[in-house]
């Protein structure tokens, strides 16, 4: 009952006080960047990162930032960005992973930058499953031949990818590293949460439930 009667008073509350903030904060923004100065034309890329396209299985044109250098590596890195940002927020990050021997690849995710589909998108097309399926095929298309063998051991090992998350991003890329364990390694998560471990967390703890 108590936690009812919060949530009704965040709600009239909200409405009353917040949303009036809200509104006058984003006239305010729109003023302010109304009187901006902004560039025309994005910043030139680092010399060790380039701008490519790949067609995937998902009937995706897939615009993406990668390491300029094309040589083998074990040690891969997949950026996924968050709302509204795009694949060269990841950069300054993308730049220290090469120094530690990572490709990296950032690729503009459906409905962003240049990335294109080759048919009309439907909303379907922006369910969890299919965003999901849409990094797996980025993957595997840009890491074609992940199996390699070790010539020393005359073992095969499998390369799978890191994935660097953040906001949205995360949201998908946990839900790609959920369904297919066999393309990823690991996760490091940047402001983000697993969706299912949130819901678990929030919604199994009264005290939380009574802190939002």
């Amino acid at each position: 009952v108590l936690f009812i009667i919060r949530w009704i008073l965040n709600i009239i509350l909200g409405g009353c006080f917040g949303l009036p903030v809200m509104l006058f904060s984003a006239f305010k923004a729109a003023s302010w960047a109304k009187k901006q100065d902004f560039p025309t034309s994005p910043k030139p890329l680092p010399k060790s990162i380039s701008r490519r396209f790949v067609e995937t299985e998902t009937g995706l044109t897939m615009e993406y930032l990668s390491s300029t250098d094309t040589s083998p590596s074990k040690k891969i890195a997949i950026f996924l960005h968050g709302f509204p940002d795009a694949p060269t927020s990841w950069i300054p990050l993308m730049l220290k992973f090469q120094k530690d021997g990572f490709k990296t690849f950032a690729p503009s995710q459906r409905g962003y930058g240049q990335t294109r589909s080759n048919k009309k998108d439907q909303i379907e097309d922006y369910e969890l499953d299919c965003l999901g399926d849409d990094v797996a095929a980025f993957i595997e298309k840009v890491v074609p031949d992940r199996t390699k063998v070790n010539f020393t051991s005359h073992t095969k090992y499998i390369i799978k990818v890191t994935l660097v998350i953040h906001d949205w991003g995360s949201v998908v890329g946990f839900h790609v590293a959920r369904r297919r364990p066999d393309l990823v390694e690991r996760v490091i998560g940047i402001n983000s949460v697993s969706m299912p471990a949130y819901f678990e967390t929030v919604l199994g703890n009264f005290k939380q439930l009574l802190s939002r």
